[in-house]
C-alpha cells in the first residue's frame, strides 16, 4: 500500500511539473509578443516627444520643457523595461539574465516613474548607499516598484507616506529593509505577501 502511494505521489508530481513547464513556456511566448508589441507605440512616443523638443528654444525654466524631458525619460526607461522583458522571456535558465545591479540606480528610476502619485500624496521617501547586487535588473525595478507604490496606495488618510529603504550587510549577504508608516496588515498574511495575484487589504482600516 505504501509503494502504490509512492507512486501516486511522484505520478501527481510528474503531472504537476509538466503542467509547469507548460505554463512558464506560454508565459515566455505571451512576454516575447508582448515586449515585441510595445517597441513601436514607445518608439513613437520618444520620436514625437524628442520632435516637440526640437520645434523651438525653450527657455531654461520653461515648464513644457521640463515636462517633455520628463516624458521623455519615462519612455526611454519604458524601452529598457520592455527590451529586458524581451531578453528575460529568451532565458531559459535565470543565471543567464544576471548582472551586476545598482540598487541606487534602480530606486531613481523608480521613484521618478512614481513622481505623478508621490506628489499627489506628497510621499517622503529616503534611501541611500544601497549596494550593488548580482540580480536581474527588471525584476529589482518591479519589486521596488510594487512595494513603493502599495506603501504609497495603504498609507493612512490624513498622513503623509514616509518610507524608509535601509541596507544592512550581515556576513557576505544583503539585507534591505524597508519601513513605512501605512495601515499594516495581519502578521498572518505575511506569507502571501509574495504570491502572485494576492491583495492583503481589501480596504483601509
Amino acid at each position: 500500500r505504501e509503494i502504490t502511494e509512492l507512486k501516486k505521489a511522484t505520478r501527481e508530481l510528474e503531472q504537476q511539473k509538466e503542467e509547469l513547464q507548460n505554463l512558464n513556456e506560454e508565459l515566455e511566448q505571451y512576454a516575447s509578443l508582448a515586449s515585441h508589441d510595445l517597441k513601436e507605440p514607445v518608439r513613437k512616443i520618444i520620436l514625437f516627444t524628442d520632435r516637440l523638443l526640437g520645434y523651438k528654444s525653450f527657455e531654461p525654466e520653461d515648464k513644457i520643457k521640463t515636462d517633455l524631458l520628463k516624458i521623455l525619460g519615462s519612455a526611454m526607461r519604458l524601452r529598457s523595461l520592455i527590451g529586458g522583458i524581451a531578453e528575460f522571456a529568451k532565458s531559459k535558465q535565470y543565471t543567464d539574465s544576471f548582472e551586476k545591479v545598482n540598487l541606487n540606480e534602480v530606486l531613481h528610476d523608480v521613484l521618478s516613474d512614481l513622481e505623478i502619485l508621490i506628489n499627489e500624496k506628497n510621499a517622503n521617501i529616503t534611501f541611500k548607499n544601497l549596494p550593488t547586487i548580482e540580480a536581474i535588473k527588471i525584476q529589482m525595478h518591479q519589486l521596488f516598484l510594487n512595494i513603493i507604490s502599495n506603501s504609497i496606495k495603504y498609507s493612512k488618510d490624513h498622513e503623509s507616506p514616509v518610507i524608509e529603504i535601509e541596507n544592512h550587510d550581515l556576513d557576505n549577504q544583503v539585507e534591505i529593509k524597508i519601513k513605512d508608516n501605512g495601515i499594516g496588515f495581519d502578521s498572518e498574511q505575511a506569507e502571501k505577501v509574495f504570491q502572485p495575484f494576492q491583495r492583503l487589504q481589501s480596504e483601509k482600516t
